[in-house]
């Protein structure tokens, strides 16, 4: 099933706006009716401190279990792995549950 990442300030307006609902780590579509699965993680934005990007991960989404395996911390909006300070977005993957397209009609407006 296709994942995709869902920022956390996008997750706390539409929530606000009544258009998902979201419970622990489920989100509901309140226009479709469709589900996903979220799990906490960042999108790595780019490298803090002119150092360079030896884990190659700006660009790249990663949960906190996987950021756990880097032996990484993330503070705030940011993510320590070892010497390396990477600036983070924070937010959600989300995992689509039941049939049919995964794409809710609330990620096309």
């Amino acid at each position: 099933m296709p994942k995709f990442f869902i920022p956390q300030d996008w997750a706390d307006s539409a929530h606000m706006e009544d258009r998902v609902d979201i419970q622990g780590l489920f989100m509901s579509v309140k226009a479709d009716g469709k589900g996903y699965r979220l799990k906490e993680a960042v999108r790595v934005l780019g490298v803090e401190g002119g150092t360079s990007d030896e884990l190659a991960l700006v660009g790249r989404v990663k949960s906190h279990d996987q950021i756990t395996a880097l032996e990484g911390e993330q503070i705030g909006d940011s993510l320590i792995c070892g010497e390396t300070a990477y600036a983070v977005q924070l937010g959600f993957i989300a995992e689509f549950e039941g049939d049919g397209d995964p794409v809710s009609v609330v990620f096309r407006t």
